[in-house]
């Protein structure tokens, strides 16, 4: 039996509606608090293994559970490449019908798409299960999250964004003799 915990970082300090993903963002002037919410939510168990974002915005939260996280760039959020910091509102509607019209593959100019997003977080779980034992922990982004849960749930990768992954929301699936079992989501 395995169990996986998806940490999604705290809020962010950016304007309301403004598209950021490899963009390194700042956290919200409350940050401290909602950190510490997390920790009281958080159990951590001996043998918890803690992988995290580079971004600023996770690893700040995986070094307040664990002093020394597994730092890797393949839990980094989508790659928005020519929307990264503009408004979702000023961006060209054309680009955006054509990136909805094929959510899975479609992709902003120069960015991810949701099947390369999971492939890339799909490895990273797949090492992190090969070396450890206990407990897998990753402290990354809302768009990882929600494809890994789908993928590990055995939905299609484009249903991932049926999924609401709160700021600061832990969700936890446990795997065994091949059943994956939701646990929680958004703790």
């Amino acid at each position: 039996m395995s169990e996986i915990c998806l940490i999604r970082h705290t809020a962010v300090g950016v304007a309301d509606g403004t598209c950021y993903g490899h963009l390194d963002v700042p956290l919200s002037s409350d940050a401290s608090a909602q950190i510490h919410r997390v920790l009281e939510k958080f159990e951590s168990q001996p043998d918890d293994v803690i992988y995290s974002s580079p971004s600023t915005r996770c690893a700040q939260l995986a070094h307040a559970i664990c002093a020394e996280p597994i730092i890797d760039e393949r839990l980094m959020e989508f790659n928005f490449g020519a929307w990264e910091g503009r408004l979702w509102a000023a961006l060209p509607r054309a680009e955006i019908d054509a990136w909805a019209a094929d959510i899975e593959f479609g992709r902003a100019p120069g960015g991810d798409n949701l099947a390369a997003v999971l492939a890339r977080a799909d490895a990273c779980l797949g090492e992190a299960r090969a070396r450890h034992t206990g407990r897998i922990i990753f402290v990354t982004h809302g768009g990882v999250i929600r494809v890994l849960l789908a993928h590990l749930l055995g939905m299609g990768t484009a249903q991932a964004l049926c999924f609401h992954i709160d700021y600061g929301g832990i969700s936890q699936v446990r795997s065994n003799n091949g059943s994956i079992q939701l646990m929680y989501m958004n703790r």
